[in-house]
């Protein structure tokens, strides 16, 4: 990858982080204007989405597997087939050129990670089976 950003002279508009966590990962989130995640693989779950989202904000994802749990296309970001990646430049685009648009989808996204995906909402859904059986 970092061959590739310096062949097309992205230096200055990629950054390589490397591994992060704690409240370097906060900042990281806190610092972008849109989370792409194309992932050609078939995700378990997208977690990455779900940081996002609970960083209020918006959110383009593969619709390969997990993501279409987490993400709702046209309300908390946009999920799109990796390969197509017109349509995929396309709806990063519309995000960054369209800020309320963006802000209206991170606040969306946040009040869904907070509603469905909480630390209090898994853990009444685990004692809620754990109750049942």
């Amino acid at each position: 990858m970092k061959n590739l950003v310096r062949q097309l002279d992205l230096e200055s508009n990629v950054i390589f982080t490397g591994w992060l966590e704690g409240e370097d990962l906060i900042v990281a989130y806190n610092g972008i204007d849109v989370c792409v995640s194309p992932s050609i693989c078939f995700e378990a779950f997208g977690m990455t989405n779900l940081e996002a989202m609970a960083s209020k904000k918006p959110v383009v994802s593969t619709y390969f597997g997990g993501p279409k749990e987490v993400v709702v296309d046209g309300k908390t970001g946009y999920l799109v087939n990796p390969y197509k990646i017109t349509l995929m430049a396309k709806k990063i685009l519309d995000l960054l050129e369209n800020p309320e648009k963006a802000k209206k989808f991170g606040e969306a996204g946040h009040q869904r990670a907070e509603k469905f995906f909480s630390l209090k909402k898994q853990s009444e859904k685990i004692l809620d089976y754990y109750y049942e059986k």
